[in-house]
């Protein structure tokens, strides 16, 4: 009796530890298929936020496409405009439409589509008609002071000569605008010595989205006496569109009989395709009509060459390619002649070479750079003196460093520049000379807010609707 009850008490034993068993791997079974299924959630949640942010992107460059067509002709632009659509590979695809809001405003929605989630924007834009040069420094994606410097602002329509404003007792004009469309940290900062104190006479303003605390970087020294601002709107800058015409003539080589001196009257037109001035040849152009356009594949300066431009109302170089070697000059020589260089494809400026303007007038000499070029700009030793930088520079996809060593080779002084500058990623550089740094100083000319301006798309909303789908 006893062995029988002890037989029976193992099998419930067993028994009990087989449900126990059995009931363990239902629930570790059960555990693996929760963590399986959050899992497999994590993995499609994280690959809906990637093709929303995909989706975002593609309605974003429809923005892009309706922008660029209103800006190819902003009072012809037909309307409504339907962007061609543009499938991509994997089944993304960007489609736009821009309608008439009234006036000069104009209304743009945008949808892309990716992996079966779409995202539309919304942009309601207005043409005004704003001065292209209405900053003393804009950087597309960074400005940078490596060291410290000076940004102030001077009206050279005023007739007298430029001359520094003392903030004590001041007060000074903060008109000195500094701004990027980037709105990571640091978009506007100062590298290298940060001790060195940076003085900024304007705003300090970077992109949409970003905090100006940590945006706009600068050392414990350095004073805005502006505001330091985030921008409400993206700039949106317009492209450079030089006058039309096409190159003719054949190929010219200066002071070709061994002398040192040239001229080249263009009162009845210019028949030079590739221009190239020798080692210490000097050319001058004389008899410009009024605003005469010339056009050029390249113009090739060898060291110490000097290009200058006088008489005529205003003169516009277009040219492909310019090649600028060590201390060659392209000078306006003269006070009333103003003149533009549009440079389309290939842009050399090696050190010491730079441009010279007699006019000191910033609004007389303007650089167009197109597409992706890295350059350095310097002033340039003219008739024996040493001459700052007076001018705009226009160069949107480009990297431009503005250098305050200058002036060609055995000068001690450094470079000042007198204008507007407008790049892709901008730097100014001072000048060191052993242990002494001497800072970049950048004047904005306040008179360039009354020159002709362009019609640019002014931001008045920008909206994002919520992810749909299709």
């Amino acid at each position: 009796m006893s062995r029988r009850s002890d037989r029976r008490t193992a099998r419930r034993r067993r028994g009990v530890f087989l449900v126990g068993s059995l009931l363990l791997m239902t629930g570790i079974a059960g555990l693996i298929a929760i963590v399986q299924t959050r899992a497999l959630g994590e993995v499609r949640l994280s690959q809906q936020a990637a093709s929303m942010q995909q989706a975002a992107e593609l309605a974003e460059a429809g923005i892009d496409q309706a922008f660029a067509t209103l800006l190819q002709d902003p009072y012809e632009a037909p309307l409504p405009y339907d962007c061609p659509a543009d499938p991509l590979p994997g089944g993304g695809m960007s489609t736009c439409r821009m309608t008439d809001g009234g006036g000069m405003l104009r209304q743009i929605t945008a949808t892309g589509s990716a992996h079966g989630v779409q995202q539309a924007m919304e942009v309601m834009v207005e043409m005004v008609d704003s001065p292209l040069f209405r900053w003393a420094a804009f950087g597309e994606e960074s400005v940078e002071f490596d060291a410290g410097g000076l940004v102030d602002s001077y009206d050279s329509s005023l007739g007298m000569p430029y001359a520094p404003c003392d903030p004590d007792p001041g007060p000074c004009p903060a008109e000195a605008s500094v701004q990027t469309n980037n709105s990571n940290d640091a978009a506007i900062r100062q590298t290298g010595d940060v001790d060195e104190p940076l003085e900024l006479f304007g705003d300090a303003t970077i992109g949409p989205g970003g905090s100006p605390s940590s945006g706009i970087a600068i050392g414990p020294n350095s004073t805005i006496y502006g505001q330091r601002r985030e921008a409400p709107y993206p700039v949106k800058l317009p492209a450079i569109t030089p006058p039309a015409g096409s190159v003719a003539g054949t190929p010219y080589t200066a002071c070709a009989g061994g002398t040192n001196f040239e001229s080249l009257n263009i009162d009845s037109g210019w028949d030079i395709s590739r221009l190239t001035i020798p080692s210490n040849c000097f050319v001058w152009v004389t008899g410009i009509p009024i605003d005469a356009v010339v056009h050029l594949d390249e113009i090739h300066m060898a060291s110490d060459a000097q290009l200058a431009f006088s008489g005529g109302d205003s003169v516009t170089v277009v040219i492909d390619k310019l090649d600028m070697e060590t201390n060659a000059i392209i000078a306006n020589s003269t006070t009333n002649t103003r003149l533009a260089m549009y440079v389309r494809e290939d842009l050399e400026i090696r050190d010491g070479a730079g441009f010279a303007n007699g006019s000191r007038a910033p609004d007389k000499f303007a650089l167009y750079v197109e597409g992706e070029q890295e350059f350095d700009l310097r002033g340039a030793t003219w008739w024996g003196s040493p001459q700052h930088f007076y001018g705009v520079v226009y160069a949107p996809e480009s990297d431009v460093t503005l250098d305050a060593e200058g002036f060609g080779s055995g000068n001690p002084d450094p470079n000042e520049f007198f204008g507007s500058f407008v790049a892709k990623e901008l730097e100014f550089h001072g000048r060191i000379e052993g242990t002494i740094n001497k800072p970049i100083r950048v004047h904005y000319d306040r008179n360039l807010l009354n020159q002709d301006g362009a019609l640019v798309p002014a931001i008045r909303y920008w909206g994002i609707k919520p992810p749909q789908d299709p």
